[in-house]
């Protein structure tokens, strides 16, 4: 779904947003942990700085919960596509940037540019579209995630943050967060209404 550009001088953070700071940080926090899990192999969440670094970049650019879901499915598929590319040290920065950025390109009729993306969040721009290209050459050239497709990922992202929540002992976000993205989808006609987060065990 391609969109039009949003220069940088349009990304700001938005005080008077409906979503509130806590809404943001908890989403940012949940975020950091699955990618710092999925990526990293850490079971035990985010260091500090990453969370940190995904805070940040949340506030400035406020995901929706649609998109963050579609950039968790984006890395655990580039993930398995190419297992050695989270060895490399640092690269959990790239992988988190540049899911999101994907993502809300084919989410959102309005959608950043690389080069936004990459001065909002540090990070080096021609690094930024080389891990883009990457993706995609490994996605075959398509981001699209069906309906179908999107309600087995849902699923399967509320058993996968269960069992980690369960090896922790702890919840540091609570699945209605997580379901509320799983709702924000459907209504967008992402996934089916079968789909259910909070019912699964």
């Amino acid at each position: 779904m391609p969109g039009t550009h949003i220069l940088l001088s349009d990304l700001s953070i938005n005080t008077k947003s409906t979503r509130d700071n806590r809404a943001i940080s908890d989403s940012a926090a949940f975020f950091a942990d699955v990618v710092s899990h999925m990526w990293s192999n850490n079971p035990y969440g985010s260091a500090q700085a990453f969370l940190k670094f995904c805070t940040r970049l949340f506030q400035i650019t406020q995901p929706s919960n649609s998109t963050i879901l579609l950039a968790l499915n984006y890395i655990y598929r580039y993930k398995e596509t190419s297992p050695y590319c989270s060895e490399v040290s640092g690269t959990e920065y790239y992988i988190a940037v540049v899911s999101l950025m994907l993502a809300n390109k084919y989410h959102e009729d309005k959608c950043y540019s690389n080069r936004s993306w990459a001065k909002v969040s540090g990070l080096d721009v021609s690094q930024v579209s080389r891990m883009e290209l990457s993706i995609l050459a490994a996605f075959n050239w398509s981001i699209k995630v069906d309906n179908l497709e999107f309600d087995s990922w849902s699923q399967f992202l509320g058993q996968y943050w269960s069992a980690v929540i369960e090896f922790r002992g702890q919840s540091i976000i609570s699945e209605q967060n997580l379901d509320s993205g799983v709702q924000d989808c459907r209504r967008q006609g992402f996934i089916s209404t079968s789909a259910s987060i909070t019912s699964i065990s």
